[in-house]
């Protein structure tokens, strides 16, 4: 598949990101899910599925394109229901991705939320390739902890609870 009137380092990299959907078994685009709470400045983001890094970048640039975002809230990335394609290549690729994104370059807190190893490892690694040091970039375990970071009281830690509940089943 060629794609015309495109970089060819784009559209091998754009073919290749077709090809890798195409083959993902149950792959649709609502892989991801996200919330603009702006009473929280947070914007919650749900992972489920096969995701691989190009995956995740496209999702998250997407949504910057919603009238509701701000670059400067803080995110919640809910990937406990995800499984990552990784490589260090990869990373570094999504690492260069988001330097040269003005949209991403500004300083907040990213609070990854994960369970299984390979979402560890992601999220250390994306903590280990700190992008020009904008982020607070934490992980958690739990989403106990992760609401407690964000300093939310238990009124407000029940609505993103009941978010990503919500984010899970529907």
């Amino acid at each position: 598949m060629r794609l015309p009137c495109i970089e060819p380092a784009f559209n091998t990299m754009l073919t290749n990101f077709l090809l890798h959907l195409s083959k993902l078994n149950g792959f649709k685009r609502q892989n991801m899910k996200y919330k603009i709470l702006h009473e929280y400045q947070l914007i919650v983001r749900y992972f489920n599925g096969h995701v691989d890094l190009s995956a995740f970048y496209n999702a998250i640039a997407q949504s910057t394109h919603d009238s509701d975002y701000n670059a400067s809230y803080s995110g919640l990335y809910d990937i406990r229901d995800a499984q990552f394609a990784i490589d260090e290549t990869s990373l570094r690729w999504l690492v260069e991705k988001v330097r040269s994104n003005q949209t991403f370059l500004t300083k907040r807190k990213l609070i990854f939320l994960t369970n299984q190893p390979n979402q560890v490892v992601f999220s250390s690694l994306l903590k280990k390739f700190s992008i020009l040091g904008l982020y607070d970039l934490q992980v958690f375990s739990t989403l106990n902890a992760a609401l407690n970071y964000l300093k939310l009281n238990d009124t407000d830690s029940e609505i993103v609870r009941q978010l990503l509940n919500t984010m899970r089943t529907n």
